[in-house]
Order: structure tokens, then sequence, then C-alpha cells
């Protein structure tokens, strides 16, 4: 991931963590690795929109059903959003970056649940016998 210092693995990568976690990782990044941080979520954006096109493309579930594959995206937006306004902050622990680095932890395994749960139900529908017309 563009060389970021890997203690504790960058958020994107975990399934759960705190906000307190989320937010004394972001505030240990200093300089050259706080700018490849900010990069990779700038990148971040173009594939959680080409992920979504993706799910949306794919889903066959009823028509009231057809906005849960952007749900994961939008998940993923706000996560990468919050992180980006907490790297551009100076390093700091006051009552916005708790709530902002708390919204973080929430949303992440929500975004997780979905993506993975529409995944799941795109390749059911597409490849297990109930989920084939005949």
């Amino acid at each position: 991931m563009l060389s970021i210092p890997q203690e504790g693995r960058i958020l994107d990568l975990r399934f759960w963590y705190s906000g307190q976690d989320a937010l004394d990782y972001l505030q240990s990044l200093q300089g050259e690795a706080r700018d490849r941080y900010r990069i990779h979520e700038w990148l971040d954006l173009l594939f959680m929109a080409f992920y979504s096109l993706a799910m949306a493309g794919f889903w066959k579930g009823p028509r009231r059903t057809r906005l849960i594959p952007w749900v994961a995206g939008i998940l993923d937006f706000v996560e990468t959003a919050l992180i980006l306004v907490l790297l551009t902050q100076p390093a700091s622990s006051g009552d916005l970056e708790q709530a902002l680095a708390s919204g973080i932890a929430t949303v992440t395994p929500l975004k997780y649940v979905f993506f993975y749960g529409t995944l799941f139900w795109i390749l059911s529908a597409r490849l297990l016998p109930w989920g084939r017309k005949s």
C-alpha cells in the first residue's frame, strides 16, 4: 500500500477497531507516511466507485433492492472522507477528532458486512442452483 508503515495495519484493511485505535494510528503517521496514506485514500475513492458500479451491474435482486449494492460503497466513501479529514488536521485528541474517529470505527465493519453480504448475494444468485433460472 504505497510503502505505508504497517504498524497495526492500515485502517482500510481491518474489519474492526475502536475509535481510539483509529485516532492513535492516524496520529502516529508523520511526514511522508502521512502523505502516502492520504494518496492511498484518494485512490481508494476510485476503487470504491469501481466496485460499487460492478456490483450494481451484476445485481439481480428485486427492483426495490437496487440500492443495496451501493451501500458498501457509500459506507466506504464515508470512512475514507473521515480518514482524509483526520489526516488533514494537526494531531490532536479533541472532541471533534474523537467523534470523527468513532465514526470511522463504526462505519468500517458495516462496510464489510454490506460488501461481503452483497457479494454473497450476487454470487449465490448466479452460481448456486436456487439462484439460477431454468
